[in-house]
């Protein structure tokens, strides 16, 4: 029973990697960006767990119970297989300190086989983390410069940019977000109130946003929408519509992010 401890508490909220409500939490975007960031420095170091992501996403995103319940399944099929390969003994099979530590690794491999993916195809997560970059308020605001010819902004719309541009995005998210309502089509606000919702992990309220900028053909943020879309349809795994935006994106000619989402796509097709 002691290789059963040591896998449970491989995977459990005290031991050295995430916890099965870990890695749901940060698949279906539920984590704080600290937590997030800090679940992506150990992916780093950690195949297995960037595995168990990658399944955990490919296989429908399995609750906590489920992954428990699955364990112990995987548990009992091992037990299985080594009394069936020991038939004739009939005292406790005793496995020395060497193939213990063995036995363990190996079975901690097959728990995460149900996530497993070959760990050489480029993992989600960690192209999510490679390419994206905040995009910066790219116009003038009026407290910038007193010489500014642009018009002034409306108050509450100037404070959420300001809170916007000060990295304060949740604060920012209601200012915006109360504008567009009066505003619905005011394609600025509806992109960079996508991007406030994307800093806070709000990945379900920043799709739709950014789906609308990336159809509008008179919006000089269209293609940056398409690139951000894009990049939150790889976090969730949703290959075929990050493909079709990043194919689009490489056939538009002087486009910022035409040459990023020909290097993408490359790693996407590896």
């Amino acid at each position: 029973m002691e290789e059963k401890n040591i896998v449970t508490k491989i995977f459990s909220s005290n031991g050295p990697c995430l916890s099965p409500r870990q890695i749901e939490a940060y698949c279906k975007g539920q984590l704080s960006p600290q937590s997030e960031r800090a679940v992506e420095t150990h992916l780093i170091d950690c195949p297995l767990c960037s595995d168990a992501i990658d399944g955990f996403m490919e296989t429908g995103c399995p609750s906590p119970d489920q992954l428990t319940q699955q364990r112990e399944k995987v548990w009992q099929k091992v037990q299985r297989i080594i009394n069936q390969q020991r038939p004739h003994r009939k005292y406790p099979i005793y496995i020395k300190p060497l193939w213990r530590s063995a036995a363990a690794a190996v079975l901690v491999l097959i728990i995460a086989l149900s996530f497993y993916r070959i760990y050489y195809i480029q993992r989600p997560a960690a192209l999510f983390s490679q390419y994206y970059q905040p995009y910066e308020i790219d116009f003038p605001l009026h407290y910038r410069s007193h010489q500014s010819t642009s018009p002034p902004l409306p108050s509450e719309l100037l404070q959420g940019f300001q809170a916007f541009d000060n990295a304060q995005y949740e604060e920012s998210i209601p200012l915006l977000k109360q504008w567009l309502v009066r505003n619905p089509e005011n394609d600025i606000v509806q992109f960079f109130l996508g991007q406030a919702y994307l800093q806070t992990g709000q990945t379900t309220d920043a799709i739709p946003l950014f789906k609308k900028v990336s159809q509008n053909p008179h919006s000089d943020y269209q293609k940056a929408a398409q690139w951000y879309l894009a990049l939150i349809y790889i976090k969730e795994n949703q290959r075929k519509k990050a493909i079709s935006l990043l194919e689009q994106l490489k056939e538009t000619h002087n486009s910022f992010f035409s040459p990023k989402a020909g290097q993408l796509l490359h790693q996407l097709k590896q």
